[in-house]
């Protein structure tokens, strides 16, 4: 009978420690799954950029690469585009230079901007305005002379008007717009610091056309003096009254660095070739065909 009540106790006693323990046991805190918010991306206001437009030169030819704008040693600009509106034959860059409260560093009033064609430093800087929207001619590279106006006679499309210092070709001819081309043209004329032997302040510049295999077929009777183009005054004009020919042979021209043949640009084309590298064209292949007048 003892016996019997004992392990009644001893059973009793059991159930109770398991029930003790089951009451003292902590149940797991579940881990809460992390929420995450996205920072919302706005468009910056007018007032914390400046917008720079304009053309973009390097080494004496026209570019469409990129843009870049720096405050210091910081990059403070957006990737820049470049366009040709439908109405030119110019492409335009527009590069947007953000202000100090976008990325540390950067604009604000009275900062100083270095400008960058290609990763070449331009000679042009501007001043960081809120909200400003300016046009700003980029040269990067050696300096060149910029002269245009109306030929006399006209030029087939192999055929181009060419800038001489002394008796070397300095330059290239770009062409004729869209207005009239066979009679409008522009030469750029390279320096000296591009083409030994080439343009100095106040040389005297000559003008030739010549054909696609680099005779001289015809000579202009006016003659241009050489100022550095600064990208801002006004283009020089020089209506061409065209003369007898002379001259002979000279082979390739106005390469600025006997690499290449000089380029006839018509529409601006060589802007999208240059961008892929190929600045090189041969002489007229962007003119309009039509017989010169001799």
């Amino acid at each position: 009978m003892r016996l019997g009540l004992k392990f009644i106790a001893g059973i009793a006693f059991a159930l109770t420690l398991m029930a003790g323990a089951s009451a003292f046991a902590k149940t797991p805190t579940p881990t809460a799954t992390p929420t995450f918010t996205p920072v919302a991306t706005s468009t910056p206001s007018a007032q914390q950029v400046d917008v720079f437009r304009g053309q973009a030169w390097l080494n004496g030819q026209a570019s469409a690469g990129p843009i870049t704008a720096k405050i210091g040693d910081i990059v403070c600009s957006e990737p820049s585009t470049a366009i040709t509106p439908a109405d030119s034959t110019e492409t335009i860059y527009t590069v947007r230079v953000l202000s100090s409260d976008l990325r540390p560093g950067c604009g604000q009033a009275d900062a100083l901007i270095t400008f960058f064609v290609e990763g070449q430093r331009a000679s042009q800087t501007a001043i960081w305005q809120a909200g400003g929207s300016q046009f700003l001619s980029l040269i990067a590279g050696p300096p060149f002379a910029r002269f245009f106006g109306t030929s006399s006679t006209s030029r087939t499309r192999t055929e181009s008007i060419i800038p001489f210092v002394n008796d070397q070709a300095c330059g290239y001819d770009r062409g004729g717009g869209f207005v009239d081309p066979e009679h409008n043209y522009e030469a750029i004329v390279f320096s000296n610091e591009q083409q030994v032997g080439c343009g100095t302040e106040g040389a005297l510049i000559t003008f030739k056309i010549l054909d696609a295999q680099g005779n001289i077929i015809a000579s202009a009777n006016e003659k241009g003096v050489w100022h550095a183009w600064d990208g801002i005054s006004d283009l020089q004009r020089l209506d061409l009254t065209i003369g007898p020919a002379g001259g002979t042979k000279i082979g390739n021209v106005g390469t600025g660095d006997g690499s290449q043949e000089g380029t006839s640009l018509w529409g601006f084309v060589a802007v999208g070739l240059g961008a892929a590298g190929l600045t090189g064209m041969a002489i007229g292949t962007a003119l309009k065909r039509k017989r010169v007048a001799r």
